[in-house]
């Protein structure tokens, strides 16, 4: 049995002399055959720490980023013992030294995630020189996540022999290099009083018309995008790695002081993220955001357009990965004011007599430079359950509503005694005012019966 531990083609030569011993004295025999030895395999590793990846492979630790540049063994081996494959090869096999090969083809597999991208390889082929004498390291990169393996296909004719087939281990896991947060669509807030035009009081909440729309795209080292990210547990970036920052006051709008700006309350809703296509995640802002500024004295001012701005922050997933410097920012559209507002009652007086007294209210709105009725707001509700009436002369009817134009009227019965009810309408803070210079109160209205109270304009009068 000829057992010959290196790659090659070899010719074997063999004479044969003869000797009285064996009683041919004379002879003389000659021989000559060439046959080929091939590796029995070839080890294909990465040699790095932590290439090799076994057990549940979306949990494997971080190998490299896609794209990255990693090393990967390529080494001829001898016989060893029967049965081997696969990584068998690179345990205790020898190197076989003598093996040249030009262009040996190099291929990849993707192992998971299952159904994924294989990428791309950065080396999809090697030469075993002379330099390397049959063990070689190339620079190899692969452009997509996951989990791999690197193999070399049997078959190449070698010196007339074929060569065999070979395959590596499981190798990764490959992650993003970064992501890229990208505002395709920066959203519109909505009005409070959707119309023509639409309009907000300042103090009532609104939200949003049309979501902002982020995406999120997980790159390779070279910028592209890695479709495998998505797939199943291989995304690690949840919701909870991502953070924005509320407008605490307009860009542009200050106080009526000019130097403050006008402040905003933001109450969050519950955001989420979803899958928008392999690679692409969409960051989804909340329906139930809502959106108020500020209500005080000092924020009566004339109408302006909402100019709010969302800062982004950057964050990293639980590999590690992170977003690209300098998120952008969200500032949404807002094609409609905020006007600074009130619910105004108009005193009423008849005589005690009368089946019923309309009292009349209106909404109002500062342009500026005095209180206007705002002839926009088609869409305030009013409830009579909302007002404390003194009630020692009249009653006031049970009534609900939606204002038209900015005015409706309420409906009083008079009992047939005279005086004065007061009725104090209690409202939400964006339809207050600073009535007596003590801060935002409730409007109030007076309902006088059988007395003429005069003008309310007039200081003082006297008959002549």
């Amino acid at each position: 049995i000829l057992n010959y531990p290196e790659a090659g083609s070899v010719t074997l030569d063999a004479e044969y002399l003869g000797s009285a011993s064996t009683q041919d004295t004379g002879l003389q025999m000659n021989g000559s055959s060439t046959f080929t030895t091939t590796p029995a395999g070839f080890c294909i590793q990465s040699p790095d720490a932590n290439a090799e990846c076994s057990g549940t492979l979306s949990d494997c630790s971080v190998f490299k980023a896609a794209g990255d540049v990693f090393n990967l063994g390529i080494r001829a081996v001898a016989w060893e013992t029967s049965g081997e494959s696969g990584a068998d090869f690179c345990a205790g096999n020898s190197t076989t030294r003598n093996f040249r090969f030009s262009n040996l083809p190099l291929s990849h597999s993707l192992i998971a995630p299952a159904g994924g991208n294989a990428g791309n390889a950065g080396v999809a082929s090697v030469s075993f020189a002379n330099s390397n004498g049959g063990d070689l390291i190339v620079s190899q990169t692969l452009s997509e996540v996951g989990v791999f393996r690197f193999s070399i296909a049997g078959g190449q004719s070698y010196l007339g022999a074929t060569l065999p087939s070979a395959e590596s281990a499981n190798l990764g896991r490959f992650v993003p290099a970064s992501f890229l947060l990208d505002v395709v669509d920066s959203g519109t807030l909505a009005p409070a009083c959707t119309g023509s035009p639409g309009f907000t009081y300042i103090g009532q909440e609104s939200g949003w018309s049309v979501l902002p729309t982020l995406q999120i795209r997980a790159l390779n080292r070279s910028g592209n995008l890695t479709t495998n990210y998505t797939n199943g547990a291989f995304q690690k970036l949840a919701i909870t790695d991502l953070g924005r920052t509320a407008p605490a006051a307009d860009d542009v709008t200050t106080l009526s002081d000019g130097v403050t700006p006008a402040p905003v309350i933001v109450t969050d809703g519950v955001p989420s993220l979803s899958i928008v296509s392999p690679g692409i995640l969409g960051w989804n802002f909340s329906l139930a955001d809502s959106f108020r500024y500020d209500k005080t004295p000092a924020a009566r001012v004339g109408p302006f357009q909402p100019a709010l701005t969302f800062d982004l922050a950057a964050f990293s997933d639980s590999d590690g990965v992170s977003s690209q410097p300098s998120p952008p920012s969200v500032t949404p559209a807002a094609g409609f004011p905020q006007r600074y507002g009130r619910l105004r009652m108009i005193n009423a007086q008849g005589p005690e007599t009368v089946s019923q007294l309309s009292m009349g209210f209106v909404m109002e709105y500062w342009d500026g430079t005095r209180f206007v009725i705002n002839r926009d707001d088609n869409c305030s509700a009013w409830t009579t359950a909302d007002i404390t009436y003194s009630g020692n002369h009249s009653t006031l009817s049970s009534a609900s509503g939606i204002v038209a134009s900015g005015t409706s009227t309420l409906s009083i019965q008079p009992n047939g005694s005279r005086g004065t009810d007061t009725a104090e309408w209690n409202l939400p803070v964006y339809l207050q005012d600073d009535w007596s210079g003590t801060g935002l109160i409730n409007p109030t209205g007076l309902a006088t019966l059988g007395v003429n109270r005069g003008d309310d304009r007039i200081i003082y009068w006297r008959e002549r």
